[in-house]
């Protein structure tokens, strides 16, 4: 009985740290609050894994005025400066609209990417650009620790 508790507490424990690691990662972030900008920056992005690219325009909420970006663009290019994706590109749905685009990209290897985020507004505008890694669902780890569990007790009693 104790063998089977160290082999259940083993199990537990790895799928504990399995679920620790399927949390999203950001591998890209960008706020500000600005007039006309645009940064050009890089990150790192491993082969096979489920990125999403998030563009959100939030506007300015500073009373009187309620503006957005005139115009706000995300893009994102390989290591051989190809698009990535599709282009974000937004235009204010309203003067005081809250406007998001996102996109998924899976990486075909471990490269760096370059991101470029630009904006042009006639007033201050508030802006997030986010690019993070989508977690693994943690049924397909938990599932994968049980199987390994069962593996192991089935060759104790075999």
């Amino acid at each position: 009985m104790l063998v089977k508790f160290k082999y259940l507490l083993t199990v537990l424990v790895i799928s504990l740290g399995l679920m620790q690691s399927a949390n999203a990662s950001v591998v890209f972030s960008s706020f500000g609050t600005t007039g006309d900008f645009s940064i050009t920056e890089e990150f790192f992005v491993e082969e096979g894994l489920e990125y999403k690219a998030e563009l959100t325009d939030v506007g300015t909420v500073a009373l009187p005025v309620f503006d957005n970006f005139d115009g706000l663009s995300l893009v994102i290019f390989d290591e051989s400066f190809a698009v990535v994706g599709a282009p974000l590109l937004l235009t204010p749905a309203s003067e005081s609209g809250y406007t998001s685009a996102m996109f998924s990209f899976v990486a075909a290897e471990d490269a760096i990417y370059s991101i470029a985020v630009a904006g042009t507004t006639d007033a201050l505008s508030t802006y997030t650009a986010v690019v993070s890694q989508v977690p693994v669902p943690p049924a397909f780890l938990l599932l994968g620790s049980a199987l390994l569990g069962l593996v192991s007790i089935g060759k104790r009693n075999a």
